[in-house]
């Protein structure tokens, strides 16, 4: 029974590829890989250097971050920075504590102010929480920029690189 499932199988399968080959010749198509000339297809997307952050950089209402002129990250999915329900996502509520002002841009932001809980009662789940957070931000920002980090936590406070921020 394995042997008759196998030769079977093999003969399927060669009269497949025959047909292809014949389908091919028939419509004559190339069966050579065919050079593009469509040039956005080729475009490697270029990363840009980040330049020097301010409050007005992030748009809370949109949830996108201003990287370089023209270039933005979208730190919301679609544009859209709440939940139907109204919540914001985490992403877009981390930064728009951050970018709140220079003074939040400066000397970061408490664990405690980032989740709306007193500070003593930060446990495993709220620093997994923040950290997931913080990796997803980082991750949306690499993907178009040179930044390897922008947001890192350190201290129970969260920062931006002062590297990227107006002097």
């Amino acid at each position: 029974a394995i042997k008759a499932y196998i030769t079977k199988r093999d003969a399927a399968a060669a009269r497949f590829e025959a047909q292809v080959e014949e389908n091919v010749r028939r419509l004559g198509w190339s069966t050579a890989p065919k050079a593009s000339t469509n040039k956005a297809s080729e475009a490697i997307v270029e990363k840009v250097d980040i330049q020097p952050l301010s409050p007005n950089s992030y748009s809370d209402s949109t949830g996108r971050l201003t990287v370089s002129s023209g270039v933005d990250v979208h730190i919301a999915n679609h544009d859209k920075a709440r939940r139907a329900n109204g919540k914001k996502y985490n992403q877009c509520h981390l930064m728009s504590c951050l970018f709140k002002s220079v003074n939040t841009l400066n000397s970061g932001i408490t664990f405690s102010t980032f989740l709306g809980v007193k500070y003593d009662k930060t446990n495993d789940k709220h620093t997994r929480k923040i950290s997931n957070t913080i990796d997803e931000i980082n991750a949306k920002v690499s993907e178009k920029t040179t930044a390897k980090k922008l947001v890192f936590s350190h201290g129970g406070k969260i920062f931006i690189d002062k590297s990227y921020l107006k002097k």
